[in-house]
């Protein structure tokens, strides 16, 4: 949406700019997502949930998991996004 209002505005300069920016957040934002959930495996997100003190057997351990899971890949693809959108900008300064 973001690059559409822009894009229709009429100035191509920050059209280009924009672009950028979303793209590299887009990119910054999956893969930060992606590393952080393959960087929480079982082991790891069973010891969170132990340290927790919630119970890692049956669907407690399920449960405790995926929020964990969930929480972490939000995270880091929120951090990452932020971080993509900033090497963008600088890309396309590089660019200019």
């Amino acid at each position: 949406m973001k690059v559409q209002d822009v894009c229709t505005a009429g100035d191509a300069q920050a059209c280009k700019r924009v672009k950028f920016k979303e793209s590299g957040g887009f990119a910054g934002g999956l893969a930060g997502g992606v590393a952080m959930g393959s960087v929480l495996t079982a082991s790891a997100t069973g010891a969170i949930c132990l340290g927790l003190s919630i119970s890692t057997a049956g669907v407690g351990g399920l449960a405790c998991g995926l929020v964990v899971v969930a929480a972490g890949s939000l995270g880091a693809g929120l951090l990452g996004g932020e971080a993509g959108e900033e090497v963008g900008d600088m890309i396309y300064e590089y660019m200019q």
